[in-house]
């Protein structure tokens, strides 16, 4: 909770500096989130299967308490964030984006309001329900609205050759072009080295291919949120 009230002082300061740029956030599920989606089994989908239901309530409850934290936490800082519980927002058809319904999203922004959206478990119209990632959720909010930029905050400075939690001789890259990251024999990317169920790093530089190809997207920018 200390990390997240430090990153919300800096975008206090970034919405100071540049009262006309609209800004919308995105977190992800937390590690409990992650967690009990493995447990359940739930990204292969819950169609009918009653425990995988029942997984679905523990898991979104847990996320949606990592929510509320994450929005309060935004409000005691005086940030006009607004909450959009990403299933009353997002529809899935064979765990992929359908549908999503901006309208509310974008009076929200009209307002000088921040939108907050979360990786979650949405409707399914072939699975029942399924895991829509926060990755995903950025790809098709930045397409859908127009953003100029992305900036993901992880927990390593950037892209890396390979994963440095794991290889000492992972070298950062400092700049590099989307198709280059998938064409350079020397990179090497993994799934996350945590619990995750949406692919980590590669999950999240997947995505910038459909960012880039179907958006204005100008630049996405990968940091690690654990610094100032």
């Amino acid at each position: 909770e200390a990390l997240i009230k430090d990153i919300a002082k800096e975008i206090l300061l970034f919405i100071k500096a540049h009262p006309q740029t609209s800004l919308l956030l995105v977190h992800g599920a937390g590690s409990a989130g992650h967690r009990e989606s493995k447990r359940y089994g739930l990204s292969a989908g819950v169609y009918d299967d009653k425990k995988k239901q029942e997984g679905v309530f523990v898991c979104r409850d847990l996320v949606h308490e990592v929510h509320r934290r994450f929005c309060d936490i935004f409000l005691k800082e005086q940030i006009p964030v607004v909450s959009f519980p990403t299933h009353t927002v997002i529809t899935q058809r064979d765990g992929k984006i359908e549908t999503v319904h901006t309208k509310t999203i974008q009076h929200a922004l009209d307002q000088k309001q921040i939108p907050v959206l979360f990786g979650s478990i949405v409707f399914d119209e072939l699975q029942a329900m399924s895991i829509c990632s926060g990755d995903a959720i950025t790809s098709a909010l930045a397409v859908r609205l127009g953003a100029k930029k992305i900036v993901f905050a992880s927990d390593i400075n950037g892209i890396y050759t390979k994963d440095p939690h794991k290889y000492t001789d992972a070298k950062l890259i400092k700049h590099i072009s989307i198709d280059d990251i998938f064409l350079d024999t020397n990179i090497i990317l993994e799934e996350s080295h945590n619990v995750d169920v949406t692919g980590g790093i590669l999950g999240k530089v997947s995505s910038f291919q459909h960012i880039f190809k179907n958006s204005s997207v100008e630049k996405v920018v990968l940091f690690n949120g654990l610094k100032k």
